[in-house]
């Protein structure tokens, strides 16, 4: 596997990325494609979407081979969970919901959690 370097912090692409998403993204993709995948170029603003993670992820680096990319599930606050279940969550922003992996996390754990998005 090969790896991409960038001059970007996790955190840093985890906050453009986000941002991007929510800016520029969201009112295209969100309700529609709700649980779909979303992968993102943070430096160009390309995306695809779509149900398999890896799949998408390949459609995007073909086009952008040196890209920056964040990836995320339309609609939630976790792309996965490993133990537990998703619970629905109101977001911030009313226009849509999210949920978020659930363990033995309350929701307002969890609402704090994810309160500076």
């Amino acid at each position: 596997m090969n790896i991409q370097q960038t001059n970007y912090t996790n955190e840093e692409i985890g906050r453009i990325g986000e941002d991007l998403y929510r800016r520029e993204i969201r009112s295209k993709v969100f309700p529609q494609h709700k649980g779909e995948f979303l992968v993102l170029d943070i430096e160009s603003g390309d995306y695809e979407f779509g149900p398999d993670d890896l799949q998408t992820e390949k459609r995007l680096r073909a086009r952008r081979p040196n890209g920056t990319l964040y990836g995320l599930r339309i609609g939630y606050t976790s792309a996965y969970t490993l133990a537990g279940r998703m619970v629905r969550k109101i977001a911030r922003d009313s226009r849509h919901c999210q949920c978020s992996a659930r363990s033995d996390s309350s929701i307002a754990d969890i609402r704090r959690q994810y309160s500076h998005y």
